[in-house]
């Protein structure tokens, strides 16, 4: 039997611990009110480099507002990249209708455009001539006192250009050969977001990142006193991946498969795929289709050749994508439309 003093001890017990329990809890709410209340504001302006530290990249921020602009960044560099060619259009459009992004910056060294495509974007797409933006760029010679390669130049400079890219401004960074199948708005509440598989390194291709990203400068800092100019992908993606991303895998959102960074020619050329609007993007690979087309019998030598009339001209995954968001022209006749039978 309990005595008078015991139960007054009992009750002191008790008392005691739901006073604990209830601190916790306030506590607890206290930090996640804090945390909806930084989510809330213009984080990519409050987030200071460090300040990622200990950040979820698995959850991301918690409510419905994104830490990471809504720009879509291109690069265009060159003589050669003068015309706007089919590809390059429906690309830039895919872009603009799934993302509806604040602006599209397209990085080049180049005054302006040219060609029929780029001007139906300017013309015929309402809207698309409000958020194009051209900034002045030139392609860097070297990175910390190394020289880029003279066979490599201009993909080991674009490597390093992307990343400070979005080191300045942040956003969306897409390959030119990088299609966008819906919006990638869900990732845009992670620091960073990029394609990377199992078993594979890092893609390139299709990154979305807070400037303030702790991988981006990581990244860039392992140029120093590690630059193979003979190697063609191990600075931009073998190296960050096994010397950084082994060991903090934290530091970016991984996602498998849905950025479409692996290869996905045989789906996208040779069949109608039906499973490719579960993607978010798919590198098109649009440099490495001739011997593919070659096994198909079709004469193609290089992505010159994806003009709107070849892609009208066959029934497969690819042409789908493209009618999803353009109307083909119909003053482009083709003879036949043909269903795609290639050699095993």
């Amino acid at each position: 039997m309990y005595t008078t003093a015991g139960m007054k001890e009992s009750k002191l017990i008790i008392g005691t611990v739901l006073v604990g329990v209830l601190s916790l809890i306030v506590l607890q709410y206290e930090k996640t009110q804090k945390r909806r209340f930084i989510c809330d504001g213009s984080l990519w302006e409050k987030y200071e480099h460090d300040e990622f530290e200990g950040f979820n990249n698995e959850t991301g921020v918690l409510t419905d507002n994104y830490i990471v602009p809504n720009y879509v960044h291109f690069l265009r560099m060159g003589s050669k990249m003068k015309k706007i060619k089919f590809i390059d259009a429906v690309v830039m459009l895919a872009a603009f209708k799934k993302q509806r992004p604040d602006k599209i910056f397209v990085h080049t060294d180049l005054e302006t455009f040219t060609g029929d495509y780029w001007k139906y974007l300017l013309n015929d797409v309402p809207g698309f001539r409000d958020v194009i933006v051209l900034v002045k760029t030139e392609l860097p010679k070297s990175i910390f006192n190394q020289t880029f390669s003279k066979d490599y130049h201009f993909y080991h400079s674009s490597d390093v250009l992307r990343i400070n890219i979005l080191l300045k401004y942040g956003g969306i960074f897409l390959d030119n050969d990088s299609f966008m199948v819906k919006s990638l708005d869900p990732f845009r509440r992670f620091e960073m977001a990029l394609g990377w598989d199992d078993g594979e390194f890092l893609g390139t291709q299709v990154l979305v990142a807070h400037r303030r990203a702790r991988f981006l400068r990581l990244w860039l800092d392992s140029y120093k006193d590690h630059y193979y100019p003979d190697l063609w992908y191990f600075n931009a993606g073998e190296w960050p991946t096994v010397s950084i991303l082994w060991a903090r895998p934290e530091l970016v959102h991984r996602v498998r498969l849905l950025f479409g960074v692996h290869d996905l020619r045989n789906e996208l050329f040779t069949t109608r795929w039906k499973d490719w609007r579960d993607q978010f993007s798919i590198h098109l690979l649009t440099r490495h289709l001739k011997f593919l087309m070659k096994s198909c019998d079709i004469d193609y030598k290089d992505e010159n050749d994806l003009t709107e009339s070849f892609v009208k001209k066959y029934h497969n995954t690819f042409r789908d994508m493209i009618s999803e968001i353009y109307e083909f022209n119909p003053s482009i006749n083709v003879n036949e439309v043909k269903n795609i039978v290639c050699k095993e």
